[in-house]
């Protein structure tokens, strides 16, 4: 028995029906897409009537055509999470305001295009073929789609059910914090690239044909596949970035040693090979450093 489905069955026992009919009244959060000039609301989430199977999923799907773009929309509901899938081309530039009602975790993936997204006084972007994972409450903000098509994957989970599958390094302790004191902010401190292993399983996901009981054991099972995923590669990321700013303020600081006994040692006729044996380097990264640092050979 794999991790995914030792979480999957785990999932199963921890949940009763009616529990499962909070959760989902929990995750219907809104989510609104409208022009600068508020004269027609693109979208709204809490207007949206979906079909619904035995098993209390919901499935959206809609076609649209504005002046300036055209595309479809999916969005799936289900116990603990929500699937939003869009598809966008644009005849130019096009900026859209949205708001956020709730409060959720997201699993972003920018399948194609660029945007960036505006929440005062934060900007960031969305690039293609990346991911990342945020917490959002209520906001309102501006998104810019710069690129003429535009494709994207979200999955919404509720906090409290994607806090349970967080490790307790450092890095993931910091976001829980985030979520703790309700503050909008990134998992990982960068976009990430989406592999081929993730793409498959967003694949997966988008054209799900499994339908009824059978279709949220699927989904979830790919979703938490997705998940780990995202939380093995943007940890492994981080630590080399941490590693690689550890590794500059090594080097700094043999430079201000170096610094430090030549100041100390203006008497004498030092050599750059000894001064690099010193400080645990050699003389190319020396020359090159100090001059860096210094300005001055």
């Amino acid at each position: 028995m794999n991790y995914v489905t030792k979480l999957i069955l785990k999932r199963l026992n921890l949940y009763t029906r009616k529990e499962k009919k909070n959760t989902l009244k929990d995750i219907y959060m809104g989510f609104k897409i409208y022009d600068q000039d508020i004269s027609e609301i693109l979208y709204n989430s809490q207007n949206i009537i979906c079909q619904s199977d035995s098993n209390g999923n919901t499935e959206f799907k809609s076609q649209y055509n504005h002046k300036n773009f055209k595309g479809s929309f999916k969005e799936i509901r289900l116990q603990n999470f929500r699937i939003r899938y869009g598809n966008s081309r644009f005849s130019q530039i096009t900026n859209l305001m949205f708001e956020f009602e709730g409060e959720t975790v997201e699993m972003h993936f920018t399948l194609k295009g660029n945007s960036t997204a505006k929440i005062s006084p934060i900007e960031f972007e969305y690039l293609d073929n990346s991911h990342n994972i945020l917490y959002c409450n209520p906001v309102q903000g501006e998104i810019t789609f710069s690129s003429p098509v535009f494709c994207f994957l979200d999955i919404n989970l509720q906090p409290n059910f994607f806090k349970k599958y967080l490790p307790n390094d450092e890095l993931f302790i910091r976001f829980k914090e985030l979520i703790l004191c309700k503050k909008g902010g990134f998992l990982g401190s960068n976009n990430y690239p989406i592999t081929p292993n993730m793409m498959y399983i967003i694949q997966q996901i988008i054209n799900c044909t499994w339908q009824d009981e059978y279709k949220y054991l699927f989904l979830e099972s790919k979703v938490l596949e997705l998940l780990l995923l995202q939380l093995d590669q943007i940890s492994s990321y981080d630590l080399i970035l941490d590693n690689k700013k550890t590794n500059s303020e090594e080097i700094v600081n043999k430079m201000i040693q170096v610094q430090e006994i030549i100041l100390n040692s203006l008497d004498q006729n030092l050599l750059l090979s000894d001064l690099a044996k010193t400080v645990y380097t050699n003389k190319s990264t020396l020359k090159k450093e100090f001059k860096k640092y210094y300005g001055t050979t």
